[in-house]
């Protein structure tokens, strides 16, 4: 019955905070930043209950809920002297031209071995377009009739660019694919419509199909799949 009624009354708490958490106003950086700070003082003492030991589940929703409060609270605390620095630190335009041309070939490779790092070079290319902010500032400040073409063409140059970059990817999936067909055609043998029991193991050819398998799954190749395998033996 205690621990029923414990149960209610943590039910309760929680969404009571749940609803303050709600409320916060971000207009009011300040008197929010005060309530986050209370906030976090409060789930800090809740998970101190020696009660809460057993309820793994809660402790974990409770412990993620303070991280991105005090995530919010760090957040919050940014000034405007603050966005101009980071601005200034990471301004990319100084890559712009032959040096961001000398990783083209690393950043292929990249995205040859893990095709998930596509995702990660969203940011360069973020970056690089800073390089317009400076020449394009300038042209808005005089009102130079020239700030289209200008921006035109560095739009044109970052797009050639990324285009650069990014053609490894259907240029991959062809040689995968080339790769499946040829393992599919030269390979594996076609199994007939009736197949005695003795020669299951022979037309199974397990190798050939968890090698195209693993293909489909991960986009590597032959040889990179025989490296695999064998520092795996």
């Amino acid at each position: 019955m205690v621990f029923c009624c414990f149960t209610v009354d943590l039910a309760k708490w929680l969404e009571t905070k749940s609803n303050q958490i709600d409320s916060l106003d971000f207009s009011q950086l300040l008197l929010s930043g005060r309530k986050i700070a209370e906030l976090i003082r409060a789930f800090n003492e809740m998970l101190e209950f020696h009660s809460l030991e057993s309820k793994v589940q809660v402790r974990e929703w409770v412990t993620e809920t303070i991280g991105i409060l005090t995530q919010m609270l760090r957040t919050g605390n940014i000034n405007e002297d603050i966005l101009v620095n980071i601005q200034i630190v990471g301004d990319f335009g100084y890559a712009w031209g032959s040096l961001i041309d000398m990783y083209t070939t690393q950043m292929q490779i990249l995205i040859q071995k893990h095709p998930s790092a596509v995702s990660k070079l969203r940011a360069v290319f973020m970056k690089l377009s800073s390089a317009m902010d400076m020449p394009l500032l300038r042209l808005n400040q005089a009102r130079s009739p020239d700030l289209v073409t200008v921006s035109s063409y560095y739009s044109g140059e970052l797009v050639a660019f990324v285009e650069k970059v990014l053609q490894i990817i259907p240029e991959k999936i062809f040689s995968l694919l080339h790769s499946i067909i040829d393992i599919q055609t030269n390979s594996i043998k076609e199994i007939p419509t009736r197949l005695d029991k003795d020669k299951m193991k022979e037309y199974a050819q397990l190798e050939e199909r968890h090698k195209v398998n693993i293909m489909y799954k991960y986009g590597w190749e032959n040889n990179e799949y025989e490296l695999f395998t064998n520092n795996n033996k």
